[in-house]
This record gives C-alpha cells, sequence and structure tokens, in this order.
C-alpha cells in the first residue's frame, strides 16, 4: 500500500505510469491531502531553514532567510498583491504550466497561448500591458479565445505533435512544468544578487514543491483541482502577510499553531486507500 507521498514519488520517478492509471484516491480527498502534504512539507522547510540559517549566521554573519524578504519586490495595492495571489496566479500559471500536460490539443495551445501573454505581453495591441483589475479577465480571455481558435486551425497537426513528441516525452514535459513554475518566481525578487542566483533551488524550493504536487494533481484529477490547490497554497502565506501588514503580527503564532495543527490532522488521514501491487 501507499501514502499520496509515495505516489507522489512514483510520480516523480515515471509520471507516464499516471497517463493509463489514475490515483485511486478520490479528487475531493486527494486535494485535501495534498494541500495537507504540501503545506506540512513547506513546515519543515521554513523550519530547516531557520535552522539551517541561524548555524550560518553564527558561523559567518551571512543571514540566509533574510534573502527571502530583502530582494521580494514592493506591492503597494494590497488588493491588487490578493487578487493576483488568490485568483489571477492560480489560474494563469495552471494554464500556463499544466494545460499541456492534458495532451489535448486545447490543452497544448493554452499553454502556448499563456507563454506568448508572458514573452509577448502586448502581443494583443487593443490591451495595456499592465491592465487594471477589471480588466484582467477580458485581458485573460482574449488569449483563451487566441487558444482555442489556433487549436480548431490546427487541430489535426496538433494531434500529430502531441502523439509524436509530446505523449514519448511526456516525462520530460512534467519535469520541464515544475521546474519552468520554480524558477519563474525568481521574478518574485526584486533585485537579485549574487546570492540569490547561486542559491536559485533554495529560494525556488517551496514553488518546486508546489509544482510537484500541483502537476500531480492535475495529470489525476483535471486542471480545475490544479488551479484550486494552488490557490490554496498561496492563501496561507497571504494570509498572514495580510495581518503582518494590518498589524495584527501579534496573531500570527496562533495562526500559524491553528493551521499547522490542521495540516497535521490532515495529514494522519492522508494514506488513502489500500493499493495493490504499489
Amino acid at each position: 500500500m501507499q501514502t499520496q507521498l509515495r505516489e507522489i514519488l512514483r510520480f516523480l520517478k515515471d509520471p507516464n505510469i499516471f497517463l493509463t492509471k489514475k490515483s485511486d484516491i478520490p479528487p475531493t480527498k486527494g486535494l485535501l491531502y495534498a494541500i495537507a502534504n504540501k503545506l506540512g512539507m513547506y513546515f519543515i522547510f521554513i523550519i530547516a531553514l531557520g535552522v539551517v540559517s541561524l548555524a550560518i549566521k553564527a558561523g559567518t554573519g551571512f543571514n540566509l532567510f533574510a534573502l527571502f524578504t530583502d530582494g521580494r519586490a514592493d506591492v503597494n495595492d494590497l488588493r491588487r498583491e490578493y487578487f493576483m495571489a488568490l485568483i489571477y496566479a492560480p489560474v494563469v500559471e495552471e494554464l500556463l504550466f499544466r494545460s499541456v500536460l492534458g495532451l489535448t490539443r486545447l490543452g497544448f495551445w493554452l499553454s502556448v497561448s499563456f507563454i506568448s501573454m508572458l514573452v509577448f505581453p502586448v502581443l494583443l495591441r487593443f490591451v495595456p500591458d499592465d491592465p487594471a483589475l477589471y480588466l484582467l479577465f477580458p485581458y485573460l480571455l482574449c488569449y483563451v479565445l487566441l487558444a482555442l481558435v489556433l487549436s480548431k486551425i490546427l487541430g489535426r497537426q496538433t494531434n500529430t505533435l502531441i502523439e509524436k513528441y509530446l505523449r514519448p516525452n511526456f516525462r520530460w514535459l512534467v519535469y520541464a512544468s515544475i521546474v519552468g513554475f520554480g524558477f519563474m518566481h525568481l521574478s518574485n525578487f526584486q533585485q537579485l544578487t549574487v546570492w540569490h542566483i547561486v542559491l536559485v533551488p533554495i529560494l525556488t524550493f517551496p514553488q518546486l514543491i508546489g509544482g510537484v504536487f500541483m502537476s500531480f494533481v492535475r495529470v489525476n484529477y483535471g486542471l480545475g483541482y490544479a488551479m484550486a490547490l494552488h490557490a490554496l497554497g498561496n492563501a496561507y502565506p497571504t494570509l498572514l502577510g495580510l495581518m503582518s501588514k494590518n498589524g495584527y503580527t501579534h496573531y500570527l503564532l496562533l495562526v500559524m499553531i491553528l493551521v499547522g495543527y490542521s495540516i497535521y490532522k490532515l495529514w494522519r488521514y492522508s494514506k488513502g486507500p489500500k493499493i495493490v501491487g504499489g
């Protein structure tokens, strides 16, 4: 038998297995288990990082922990920040990195379309480069429509591309989505120093772990569940940030304890059903 974490290890070893045989854990439970396991790993990472940072600071005076805060981009519009973290990022980043993992024509062109949005943000010239909140969803809809049109016009060629190149190399497609998602979050840092570049795997570790979980959920349960997991994963640090910026720092420890306890209770029941022969 296997826990969900063991399933995820199998997924990392060979994602192709889950193209034909999905997880036996039902989608709703799978989502709850994934958020518990994901946030649990974040807790372990933060504790380990704190211990290592203290040891390095005692020996060299270098504050490793400060790299996570000193270089982060400043955001003045909190309403926009929360909207981006809880709605915009889960939708756009999952369409960009995880749509293609469905190995469908529309999924492929959704990923290509949203990649073009990042590379050429003014590809649709009638939309501003940094639109107001009320323009964001019409802006995104334009790229969805672009993907729909391309999937219809180039349907046969897209099917050939998927079957000839993407499906046989699905493992590398998954790995690319995980690494690309993690490294993209270097943009969270306003001014990259030499240390930021050297410590890329550590600085992007939360996003790399998130990419693993969301890729697993996307392949097994669908894109909507991956978006939900992404939003739930963003909700916790967003809540802590909101409390900190509004002067409720004395409640932060209480919230962390409550969330930690909730993760523990979910984790206790996150083994899922028995899987024969796993």
